[in-house]
């Protein structure tokens, strides 16, 4: 599940500036903050950071602009 929500927010700080929105860095910061609380062996932390790269890689493939698509897939404030 970590894993996945490592994706997740790999894509969501990819998104967010693509979008113009403000605190460009926050999903990363996030990222930090759970890697911070997980406290993970290197294997598991090099796991989830390499999710959180897939995830920002896998949407900087698809998303070249901001699109209708991209708006719909970040959430609205944070």
């Amino acid at each position: 599940a970590l894993l996945r929500l490592s994706e997740i927010l790999g894509a969501l700080h990819y998104l967010r500036p693509l979008c113009g929105a403000p605190e460009a860095g926050i999903w990363r910061d996030e990222m930090q903050a759970l890697i911070d609380a997980e406290a993970p062996p290197p294997e598991r932390r090099a796991r989830l950071v390499a999710a959180f790269n897939q995830g920002y890689s896998g949407f900087a493939a698809l998303y070249r602009s901001c699109t209708p698509a991209a708006t719909a897939a970040r959430p609205a404030s944070k």
